[in-house]
């Protein structure tokens, strides 16, 4: 099953071209890497699929269904998030909170950073994606 699909993605930083026509498929259970020397587009690649920002040209399918990343909760939203190889965890706190680091699930949304954690959604949903 098709997971990702990238179809001709093209971004420019003024007159810098990042993304000539980037394209490839990603199916369920595949595991890939991306290789190629230094300003070769990996990097560039990574950040737009995850939206830290939008492509110029180009098509982005999500299981079969065409999608407009604009922004990292869009992509987050989609089940796309990047993990950096340098991660910096945070060693007392347990493996469902160092995953939604910045995202936890929270009751009383109103209270903005003020809120307390839901830890029951956090267990779930931290829970939901090992299964995975």
């Amino acid at each position: 099953m098709e997971v990702l699909r990238l179809q001709n993605l093209q971004k420019s930083f003024g007159s810098v071209r990042a993304l000539k026509s980037a394209s490839f498929t990603l199916n369920e259970g595949e595991v890939v890497a991306l290789l190629g020397d230094n300003g070769a587009g990996k990097s560039t690649l990574i950040k737009a699929i995850s939206g830290v920002f939008p492509v110029d040209r180009g098509d982005i399918y999500v299981r079969g269904q065409k999608v407009s990343i604009r922004s990292t909760r869009d992509a987050m939203d989609l089940g796309i998030e990047t993990i950096h190889q340098d991660t910096s965890l945070a060693p007392d706190l347990s493996i469902a909170r160092n995953l939604f680091l910045g995202r936890e699930p929270v009751n009383l949304k109103w209270l903005g950073v003020f809120a307390p954690l839901d830890l029951a959604k956090l267990r779930d949903a931290a829970s939901a994606l090992l299964k995975r």
